[in-house]
């Protein structure tokens, strides 16, 4: 058991995931920090958050991030640090670098790399046994001309999320042209039909103590979910305890599955770091327990409880209503499921999305970037340095 409160600091303060934890601890008695590279993110205005910092960029300036957090953690005596996006990259690589009196709630770089790149991954889950997609590294326009998979297939960079750098390739169509970064190769994966479904997992040296379920069924035009509902799937979670325990992982962690027609499961990516699958924990489920080990039944967020990111269905959602005939009716969910944002205890994230929002649209604009890749561009890592020293 946690013998006191405990000082924790949040990293990735611009996403809701951020702002979920942040209640969780706050209201299981903990004192919360949270810093970021942007100045104004949704959890800076909530009142969960004892202080909000601003950090250097990780990925533009990834020494003076670092340095920035070591600081954050000796004046305000933080316990645990807890990365919530892909920030998580660069504290990883520098896990010796912060104080012995600190927690850093992930795996070391080696262990959060091999997960993060697509191909790694891939590799890793067929070396334990398990069945995965046929697919090749494709590091230039030659190996791209030479892969062996029929159509279709999927092309995706290594380093990439959200389905950013996907390609479909079709039976009878040409090969597209690819710009190839040294440091980012990208990888050719046989297209699988089938249901789709994500996971969220809070795990300590491959033993899971939380573990959430869910269908794919809204999302940002086919990516991120943007609404949540809490199922079983018992091939799941034993796919997820078997490949935990093979790893010895120890942090948040997330898949992405599609199960065939047959029965047949293949795990497809893995965001090793937190995702939106959290939204569906209530206060009463005490999700804090997992980050300190506490627990020794997994947590699962109660069997039918739904979560929505109402500004993603108010942007996206509506788009696939005459896409998908199984999705459920759109107004039914947009009129009544609980938002992920919103609290009458805690009202002002809500309300700074308002201004927050059109600040990625107008970074999407400036940068002729999408906004999802406005919201995690400076922050993203893409298999290139970790230090600024590194060539």
């Amino acid at each position: 058991m946690v013998n006191k409160p405990k000082k924790i600091l949040l990293t990735g303060g611009r996403s809701t995931i951020a702002l979920e934890l942040a209640r969780q601890f706050k209201a299981s008695g903990h004192t919360v920090y949270v810093a970021d590279c942007k100045k104004l993110h949704i959890c800076r205005f909530s009142n969960s958050i004892k202080k909000s910092f601003s950090t250097p960029s990780p990925r533009y300036y990834p020494d003076e991030f670092i340095e920035k957090l070591i600081q954050i953690i000796e004046e305000n005596d933080i316990d645990l640090l807890i990365p919530t996006c892909e920030e998580i990259m660069y504290i990883s690589g520098h896990l010796e670098s912060f104080p012995k009196s600190c927690q850093v709630f992930c795996s070391s770089f080696d262990i959060i790399h091999e997960l993060h790149s697509k191909w790694l991954f891939n590799q890793k889950v067929e070396s334990i046994g398990l069945t995965v997609p046929k697919t090749q590294l494709v590091r230039n326009q030659e190996d791209l001309n030479r892969v062996d998979i029929a159509p279709p297939y999927v092309l995706k960079a290594t380093y990439s999320r959200a389905c950013q750098n996907l390609v479909l390739v079709e039976p009878n169509t040409n090969q597209p042209h690819i710009a190839f970064e040294p440091y980012n190769p990208w990888v050719a994966q046989k297209w699988i039909d089938g249901e789709k479904y994500c996971t969220y997992s809070v795990v300590h040296n491959g033993k899971i103590h939380a573990q959430a379920i869910y269908p794919v069924r809204f999302t940002v035009d086919g990516s991120s979910c943007i609404t949540f509902e809490a199922i079983r799937h018992e091939k799941i979670f034993e796919w997820v305890t078997h490949f935990m325990e093979a790893t010895k992982f120890t942090g948040q962690v997330a898949f992405d599955f599609i199960q065939q027609n047959d029965g047949s499961l293949y795990a497809i990516e893995c965001n090793p770091r937190a995702t939106h699958g959290l939204h569906m924990y209530t206060l009463e489920d005490k999700l804090p327990q997992a980050f300190f080990g506490e627990n020794e039944t997994v947590i699962k967020p109660k069997l039918g409880t739904q979560r929505q990111l109402a500004i993603g269905m108010a942007a996206f959602g509506w788009r696939q209503v005459n896409r998908k005939s199984d999705l459920p009716p759109f107004h039914k969910i947009f009129f009544n499921v609980k938002d992920v944002v919103f609290s009458k205890q805690d009202p002002k994230p809500f309300i700074s999305m308002s201004f927050i929002f059109p600040m990625y649209w107008l970074t999407s604009k400036k940068y002729g970037i999408s906004i999802a890749e406005a919201y995690t561009h400076d922050m993203e890592w893409n298999g290139d340095r970790l230090t600024t020293n590194q060539p």
